[in-house]
């Protein structure tokens, strides 16, 4: 299994919000009790478990969860995981999680979801002629 260190798109996707939901999630596991290290570890490990088994099954379309537009190319038919081995689950699965799903052209911007793409605007607008000054810098006025 892949670390999140070792997976670039949980590195860029990973907020605030994602925190305090397993946050959220250990406490209600643990029953808002505070436990020895031993345990916790065992119960962030049965919520990772989860979570993998809840990726699997968007992955090949059972279950409450739907791959993003971004990761389609991955869908695998409920069939095929059936019938492949082990290894090939395997290696099928650290593909998926290597991707980052990233697929606009340079000239565009997508949304988070997938759903809403915009064309890309060059930098930042500005006049003609005008031209970047340093914050601190004195401005002088024509008196």
């Amino acid at each position: 299994m892949q670390t999140i260190q070792s997976n670039s798109w949980i590195r860029q996707r990973w907020d605030n919000n994602n925190a305090k939901s397993v946050n959220n999630l250990l406490k209600v596991t643990t029953d808002w009790k505070q436990l020895p290290t031993r345990s916790l570890m065992d119960n962030v490990y049965d919520v990772m478990h989860v979570q993998y088994g809840d990726a699997r099954r968007a992955w090949y379309g059972h279950g409450n969860f739907s791959l993003a537009a971004a990761f389609e190319s991955h869908r695998v038919s409920y069939n095929t995981w059936l019938a492949a081995g082990d290894d090939r689950k395997a290696a099928l699965f650290r593909r998926f999680l290597a991707d980052t799903g990233r697929r606009h052209t340079a000239d565009t911007v997508v949304s988070l979801d997938g759903v809403t793409t915009v064309p890309a605007t060059p930098c930042i607008a500005r006049k003609p002629g005008q031209r970047t000054r340093v914050k601190h810098a004195i401005t002088s006025s024509c008196d």
